[in-house]
């Protein structure tokens, strides 16, 4: 039997790893902008994120980004479980 799995478990643990990805990322750019910079560019085929980068982030703002794409990673965790579970019937 194919096993499933647990929507409500696989969406909680996605909004969680998400979360700590969120913040590892909020705190590199804090203590060691530069590097993150450099670290980061290399996802994006070496694109320079100093270009584009917002130097006023707020404390609210972090907060509030950190909160909706936990939320959103959550959702697309159901989703992807759900759909998971239906293709492998």
């Amino acid at each position: 039997e194919i096993m499933k799995l647990d929507v409500k478990a696989f969406a909680l643990t996605s909004a969680a790893f998400w979360s700590a990805v969120y913040l590892i990322c909020i705190l590199l750019f804090a203590l060691a902008p530069g590097f993150a910079f450099g670290i980061f560019s290399l996802f994006i085929h070496g694109i320079d994120l100093t270009l584009i980068a917002k130097n006023n982030v707020t404390l609210l703002s972090g907060i509030l980004g950190l909160a909706l794409t936990s939320v959103a990673t959550g959702l697309f965790g159901a989703l992807f479980a759900k759909l998971y579970n239906k293709l492998a019937k």
